[in-house]
């Protein structure tokens, strides 16, 4: 059994690698903006013209700027990480058949 220990060769690994570059600090990012928000846009709500983000139960008051950062940085956060998961799937997957 060949061990891989070098960066992927195909399409689909490259492409992968590079969602991750763009899907670990997203996270890092939002899980940090959530912290000093505190909460996150896409489980929040807007009612009259107020923003709110929910945490643990607790609702947080925050401008228009903010909550659409905060949604924002959710919605990259989560389409990055279904991508590179996906495609590094799909390496795996295809890669495994190539390399037999």
């Amino acid at each position: 059994m060949k061990l891989k220990t070098s960066l992927p060769n195909n399409a689909l690994g490259l492409a992968c690698a590079r969602f991750a570059v763009i899907a670990i600090p997203s996270f890092v990012l939002f899980f940090v903006f959530s912290l000093i928000v505190g909460g996150d846009a896409i489980n929040g709500y807007s009612t009259e013209g107020r923003y709110f983000v929910p945490s643990h139960g607790s609702d947080t008051e925050v401008s228009w700027l903010t909550y659409t950062i905060s949604w924002y940085l959710s919605l990259l956060t989560i389409v990055t990480f279904v991508a590179t998961l996906l495609l590094g799937a799909a390496s795996h997957f295809l890669g495994a058949k190539e390399s037999d």
